[in-house]
């Protein structure tokens, strides 16, 4: 109970406003701990409300994050993402530094380079000459190529050999556990 002067005390859990009279009355209910009692008033120390208040913070803060654990949520890729799972057995030439595959996606007629750099980082490129719009071979020896006109690119896309002037289309990725996110943008021709 907290006294307001007046003769009035406000009950702290049920929020109302009790005169003396109406406490002293037989027969009378007081709302006590969170639930009613008849006839009989309990009351609480100040330092007792604050700490059973801030014991009760702590048990839904508990539960709260408890329950946000148990139901985390999956990443869902956005509309402009691609997602390779690096595990799947059909991938397996990524598990190893220097592994290329093929990733066919929605976004080109040509599936994608995905080629594996080092331990963390993965490049993307598209599989399509920028010469011609012939497919392009996997990786091997650190370069990627043309089987047509013999245009050879780099391990960063850029034109080393052949007919070819421009860079490979290179497409960000990124490693989140054994998931490789790729945002597939389309490009302007």
């Amino acid at each position: 109970m907290n006294n307001m002067g007046f003769g009035l005390e406000v009950d702290l859990y049920c929020g109302t406003a009790l005169s003396a009279a109406q406490r002293a009355a037989p027969g009378s209910r007081f709302c006590v701990r969170g639930r009613e009692q008849s006839g009989t008033e309990t009351t609480m120390t100040r330092r007792e409300f604050v700490a059973r208040l801030i014991k009760s913070g702590l048990l839904v803060l508990a539960g709260s994050s408890f329950r946000s654990q148990a139901q985390a949520p999956t990443e869902i890729p956005t509309p402009d993402e691609r997602v390779i799972n690096v595990d799947d057995p059909a991938y397996r030439a990524l598990r190893s530094v220097g592994g290329a595959v093929y990733f066919r996606t929605d976004i080109e007629d040509k599936p994608l380079i995905v080629w594996r750099q080092d331990q963390n980082t993965y490049r993307v490129f598209s599989s399509k000459c920028p010469h011609r719009g012939r497919q392009l071979r996997l990786p091997q020896n650190g370069l990627i190529t043309c089987p047509f006109h013999n245009s050879a690119f780099d391990t960063n896309g850029r034109p080393v050999d052949g007919p070819a002037l421009k860079p490979l289309r290179e497409y960000p990725a990124r490693l989140k556990g054994n998931k490789l996110v790729i945002r597939v943008v389309a490009f302007e021709e």
